[in-house]
């Protein structure tokens, strides 16, 4: 269902504007019209968007103001003001729910409650979601001061006594052997001297860049 728009579409929308859209797509999702993986898609992009434009991609197929709507069926005008758009009303007066989920005294809409649960939940599994993230980042930074730790040295060390090894290997067999054969070692020699380098190298491009932070 498609919305007038008095301003510009390309006008900046505010925090409180993308906070009044999450709150109707919560609404909505708690009378079914959306899915919990269409609020998701769709919260995101509410906070994501920058223009009035952006925002309104995102309800044009639901009904233009669900505050509009409760306001009419209690017997007044759901009308907005011209030019305004839906998430520039200002909110309606709550009151506590009636016994057994039925509206209060003030007509309150079971549906708002049921959206303001959802979005409890939502938050509560941003905020889950936020913690992980923190840990992952947190583990993932561990991981690599302990890879820029690692003394490069001594790999050298390792590749050095390794081929001192096998050149004194191809020398005892070519002494008591019939002649020296070709050097051989020189293969696994440049082999793990080339791995040897680019671990070096790696480790110390790792320092720099954990400096530089």
């Amino acid at each position: 269902m498609s919305q007038a728009w008095g301003p510009d579409p390309n006008v900046r929308a505010s925090d409180a504007d993308r906070e009044r859209i999450v709150e109707q797509l919560r609404q909505h999702t708690g009378d079914g019209r959306l899915s919990m993986d269409e609020f998701e898609q769709r919260m995101s992009a509410a906070y994501a968007a920058k223009t009035y434009g952006e925002l309104a991609q995102l309800t044009k197929d639901l009904p233009v103001d669900l505050g509009a709507r409760s306001a009419k069926a209690s017997g007044t005008s759901g009308a907005s003001a011209p030019g305004q758009q839906p998430w520039q009303q200002h909110d309606r007066p709550r009151t506590p729910p009636g016994p057994f989920g039925r509206p209060g005294p003030g007509g309150t809409n079971p549906s708002d409650v049921v959206g303001a649960l959802i979005g409890a939940a939502m938050d509560w599994k941003m905020q889950k979601q936020n913690i992980r993230d923190a840990m992952r980042a947190q583990r993932h930074q561990v991981r690599l001061a302990r890879r820029a730790a690692q003394p490069i040295a001594a790999g050298f060390a390792g590749w050095a006594f390794l081929s001192v090894l096998l050149t004194g290997i191809w020398f005892m067999a070519g002494v008591t052997g019939a002649g020296f054969a070709p050097f051989w070692p020189i293969w696994p020699i440049g082999i793990l001297g080339i791995l040897t380098a680019a671990r070096a190298l790696k480790i110390a491009a790792l320092r720099r860049e954990l400096t530089r932070r």
